[in-house]
């Protein structure tokens, strides 16, 4: 996967991200979509202007389990070609909304301002001033996210693209990712999985339609890469005309690499807790750690071992949680910012793309495989061009091909974050 796959992923899924969640007022309440000011975390006012749309939205868009499924094939949105029904509406309002958990904004939110988000998002408000919760920001979210994704995968249709062999392999494996998915977090079925994380009336074929979409604008823009990335030229007059800035955020020419990796991590089972509350292993259960990262290191090694299907088994193997949903993946890595053991590896001067090897840290056994090593400067300029071009082509896609919505048909399913359970027992919303 290049570094530029990686921007688009970003800038496809969470730009909007900026927009939406800038203005955070008291308690994790913010307004940055219209209305009153309000005050941000650092004490500052936030003045968007005009009220929202959402005083015309509906007081909630929770629907019942019943009504969830027959109203599913309901369309609720066009755009182009593309129509979006309440099924594939709630992918892309949960998906939106998992990825945004995973953000700095949500745990700032969480940790500091107490924003409980396992409450439902129709009673979690975002500005009480103007009755604006949480399910109508996420709900504009994840249309932004749909229509961006679907006016991308016009635009490919419309320059001729088509699927590689590699991505067809994927996208064939994915009713099969779905049954390991369920088995990990002990679902008795995938269709269990799938009410449970995205609401009645959910079904498999609206994920894949989901993952469909999504891998196809990402590939489509990442196959623009020679069209779109800057040169080194331009990375130099970049870095140059803002140095001044990027030292502020602590960017200089020896501020040293940062590195791309992919792991699968096995923790040990069984432990003791010690006077410090911390959980200790014998041998014996390091041991059996070791050899079932062992069996699943041979288990690729013996199989195509590509990135592709490194990634694929850090999804259905590593017990890591930041990283066992994104292939095992971690990027922009800066030295000292992971475990010794971990970070030692991974700096190693001699490594190169394509390596790999079984490490033990602290944490458990690690399955690594190295993608690259980049100065950070360099990165950063290179990710802020190319950002600024992307964008650029997807608002000519978006403008092209304009999104129509009707809110009246919208029902989404309720999804409940006290009840499922992921395979420690711990709740997620």
């Amino acid at each position: 996967m290049t570094n530029f796959k990686k921007i688009l992923s970003l800038l496809l899924t969470a730009v909007m991200l900026l927009v939406l969640f800038a203005g955070c007022g008291n308690n994790g309440q913010g307004n940055t979509t219209g209305g009153n000011s309000t005050t941000a975390p650092d004490g500052s006012q936030t003045d968007p202007g005009d009220l929202p749309d959402s005083f015309s939205y509906k007081e909630s868009y929770t629907v019942s389990d019943e009504e969830a499924i027959a109203i599913r094939d309901q369309i609720v949105a066009t755009a182009g070609t593309s129509k979006l029904t309440n099924e594939q509406l709630q992918m892309y309002f949960w998906m939106s909304f998992y990825d945004y958990l995973g953000t700095d904004t949500a745990m700032m939110l969480m940790y500091y301002y107490g924003v409980d988000f396992t409450q439902p998002l129709d009673k979690l408000m975002y500005d009480s001033k103007i009755n604006l919760t949480w399910q109508h920001v996420m709900l504009d979210y994840c249309l932004e996210n749909w229509h961006r994704y679907n006016a991308v995968c016009m635009l490919a249709d419309e320059r001729g693209y088509e699927m590689t062999e590699e991505d067809q392999k994927y996208l064939d494996s994915i009713p099969d990712n779905l049954k390991t998915m369920a088995e990990k977090y002990k679902y008795a079925s995938v269709d269990e999985m799938l009410k449970a994380e995205f609401g009645a009336g959910s079904t498999a074929e609206a994920f894949i339609n989901y993952d469909f979409t999504v891998y196809k604008a990402m590939n489509f823009m990442d196959g623009l890469y020679d069209e779109l990335a800057p040169t080194m030229e331009e990375i130099e007059k970049y870095f140059t005309e803002n140095e001044e800035a990027l030292k502020k955020s602590g960017i200089t020419k020896e501020s040293g690499n940062v590195v791309d990796v992919r792991h699968i991590l096995i923790t040990p089972k069984g432990g003791e807790e010690d006077i410090f509350g911390e959980i200790q292993y014998n041998e014996d259960e390091w041991e059996e750690c070791r050899v079932e990262a062992e069996k699943i290191y041979n288990e690729w090694l013996e199989g195509e071992a590509t990135e592709f299907t490194f990634s694929a088994l850090a999804n259905s193997k590593s017990e890591d949680p930041g990283s066992n949903n994104k292939g095992g993946l971690y990027t922009d890595v800066a030295k000292g910012k992971m475990v010794k053991e971990f970070n030692d590896w991974i700096f190693d001067e001699t490594r190169k793309n394509g390596d790999h090897a079984l490490i033990k840290t602290s944490y458990g056994y690690h399955i690594m495989y190295f993608l690259e090593s980049e100065p950070q400067w360099e990165r950063t300029c290179k990710k802020t061009i190319a950002s600024e071009r992307i964008e650029d082509l997807i608002k000519e896609a978006t403008e092209k091909w304009p999104m129509e919505v009707d809110y009246e048909k919208i029902g989404l399913g309720h999804v409940s974050f006290n009840e499922k359970k992921d395979e420690e027992g711990t709740q997620g919303d």
